[in-house]
């Protein structure tokens, strides 16, 4: 399975905004969201399966070289997490993105919302 690019929204300031949790995200394989520069983008992850997930979320080498992937459990059934704001220079790949994975596509859902400022 490919990459799966998710759709980054964009708060609205004052007012409100639709939130679409993806149908089903990536397993084994990266789930994608754009983060350029400059920008503040949270990603929400929730797990309704009934077991718990395991989350990491990649990171890439900082100017010494060294690498800190974010890695976490997500509880069963109602297990809801926030991740972000995450530096660029840390977290994008060479095509600027952040790369989110969970051990299994079922009942993970995750969506981003980039912060206006």
């Amino acid at each position: 399975m490919a990459d799966q690019q998710i759709t980054v929204l964009t708060a609205p300031g004052i007012g409100s905004l639709q939130i679409t949790k993806t149908a089903a995200v990536g397993g084994a394989d990266d789930n994608l969201f754009a983060n350029p520069p400059g920008s503040r983008v949270l990603f929400f992850v929730e797990n309704t399966d009934a077991a718990t997930r395991a989350i990491t979320v990649r990171s890439v080498a900082c100017s010494h070289g060294r690498t800190l992937d974010i890695t976490f459990n997500i509880a069963a059934t109602t297990g809801f997490r926030v991740i972000g704001p995450l530096p660029p220079d840390l977290f994008n790949t060479t095509t600027g993105f952040v790369e989110i994975n969970t051990d299994i596509a079922t009942n993970v859902k995750m969506f981003a919302i980039a912060i206006p400022g």
